[in-house]
């Protein structure tokens, strides 16, 4: 009877220990669970800021790329302007320079004519292809408003009567300067220098190192045609600017 009491009893405290086990792991696995399910969302918040970060710092990285090659684009297109400009020649530039200064005239924009005068020689004015020591000249900075100027000039001798030429700058610059519809020349004459009046053309003696540009327009008759004269010369840069305008016109 004692040996069939120990062995029920085993019996008993065997399934009581495998109940207490199986309780436990229970417990364990909901506190695991639990555990897990609590730390989910800081797994998943702490995923989420590195892929933020990843996707900021892949976003940065490719604007500072895309910057780069706008600024290498921007470099390389300044670089083949510069390249260009150099590979010119003084002829070429200062045409260019000359059309875009009849264009000026023909509009009467003065603030982009003084863009183009010299900033140190200023801007001189010959009724007539030969120079005179007392011609007008203004500086740079009395071109933008000298239309504007009321003060009466004077520009030099007319030709033929000997009367002062005493002028506003407005109504010297319809006689003298844009007396006839230069955009649409005849002519257009690089350096040459031609004397197509009585008198001498003295602009490559009266300046040095300059090039001239000449605008020519036909008359209805043979002494009706009317030049417009350009004369250039590099500043301190360089650069080629306007440093005088020459009119010519039939002279007795």
């Amino acid at each position: 009877m004692k040996s069939l009491f120990f062995i029920v009893l085993g019996v008993v405290a065997g399934v009581i220990t495998t109940i207490l086990l199986l309780n436990y792991l229970g417990q364990k696995s909901i506190e695991d669970a639990t555990n897990y399910s609590q730390d989910l969302p800081n797994v998943v918040e702490t995923s989420n800021q590195k892929s933020s970060k990843e996707i900021i710092q892949n976003d940065t990285e490719e604007a500072e790329e895309e910057e780069a090659d706008t600024g290498e684009d921007k470099d390389e297109s300044t670089s083949s302007n510069q390249e260009e400009k150099s590979q010119l020649t003084d002829e070429q530039i200062i045409l260019e320079l000359s059309e875009q200064i009849v264009n000026a005239l023909h509009n009467s924009d003065m603030n982009t004519l003084a863009s183009f005068v010299h900033g140190t020689e200023g801007l001189l004015f010959s009724p007539y292809i030969y120079i005179q020591p007392n011609s007008q000249q203004f500086n740079q900075g009395d071109i933008p408003t000298l239309l504007n100027n009321t003060n009466i000039y004077n520009w030099g001798t007319e030709d033929g009567t000997g009367n002062p030429i005493d002028l506003t700058p407005q109504d010297y610059f319809s006689r003298y300067v844009y007396n006839k519809n230069y955009s649409n020349p005849d002519e257009i004459k690089y350096d040459e220098y031609i004397e197509r009046s009585s008198m001498i053309n003295n602009i490559s003696t009266y300046f040095n190192n300059v090039h001239v540009v000449e605008y020519y327009v036909e008359g209805q008759m043979d002494l009706d045609w009317g030049s417009l004269n350009l004369v250039f010369k590099q500043d301190n840069n360089g650069d080629w600017k306007l440093i005088a305008i020459v009119h010519d016109e039939w002279t007795t």
